[in-house]
């Protein structure tokens, strides 16, 4: 079968969502299906499907459940899911913590 370009290199252990994202390739490819044909078969994006794989925007639920169904990963996949909703939710409030301690203006600098 003709394949695109070359994949991206992946790093499971960068985070939860790498890890379910790399989990998503390599059972993709261990079916020999192309990021357009899993498209076809779950109706979202072959780039929804590239950006959750590379773990680059969140995805939900719902596609994680639609994947783990095209792919027959008899609940895997979603297995995998509540930990990157946590990981995503506790970089969230690390972000709004930052937030909250940095000056508001130059005034409060000095």
């Amino acid at each position: 079968m003709a394949r695109g370009r070359p994949s991206k290199a992946l790093d499971p252990d960068a985070s939860s969502a790498a890890r379910l994202g790399a989990e998503i390739r390599t059972r993709r490819i261990e079916q020999n299906l192309t990021l357009h044909e899993l498209s076809r078969r779950i109706g979202y994006s072959p780039q929804h499907i590239s950006e959750a794989e590379l773990a680059k925007n969140p995805c939900s639920a719902l596609f994680v459940a639609a994947v783990d169904r095209a792919l027959d990963a008899s609940g895997q996949l979603v297995t995998l899911y509540p930990a990157v909703v946590i990981e995503r939710a506790d970089e969230r409030e690390t972000r709004a913590t930052a937030r909250r301690r940095a000056p508001r203006s130059t005034n409060e600098v000095r």
